[in-house]
């Protein structure tokens, strides 16, 4: 498996290691690994500026999803037809922790080729999060 890390802008700063933003990079990734083998997985996060808005995306060339599924992916409960083990709350929670802060969450994906989950996090959300979860320390 090739693992790709690609950013855009200044994102030197940002608390990546806090929480909710580790949380939400640990499921997409997680979720990525367990549908791709021997492919490539990148994750990538880029900072727009003019939107405020830091864009991130995990996004694998492994099996990718259904058509007929991708409207259910966020859903509670939904899980891998082939019962990997889920219990199908992930990326429930992970599209409930982004738009508690302000963001957006999506999906695209070919079945065969594989997906791209991108969630985008308005600038100030996402580092008073973390500012928050650790007591206004945002060291790593």
């Amino acid at each position: 498996m090739i693992a790709t890390v690609s950013s855009k802008g200044s994102l030197q700063s940002f608390p990546w290691s806090d929480s909710p933003n580790r949380f939400l990079f640990q499921n997409l990734l997680s979720n990525a690994i367990e549908y791709t083998s021997h492919e490539e997985i990148t994750i990538g996060a880029a900072v727009s500026n003019a939107d405020r808005v830091i864009r991130c995306w995990v996004r694998d060339t492994g099996r990718g999803i259904p058509e007929d599924r991708i409207g259910k992916v966020f859903d509670k409960l939904e899980t891998d037809r082939e019962d990997r083990g889920g219990l199908g709350l992930g990326l429930a929670i992970v599209k409930q922790v982004v738009e508690a802060h302000g963001g957006q969450i999506s999906v695209t994906s070919k079945f065969g080729e594989g997906s791209t989950f991108e969630f985008t996090l308005p600038v100030e959300a996402a580092v008073n999060a973390a500012v928050f979860q650790h007591g206004g320390n945002t060291a790593a």
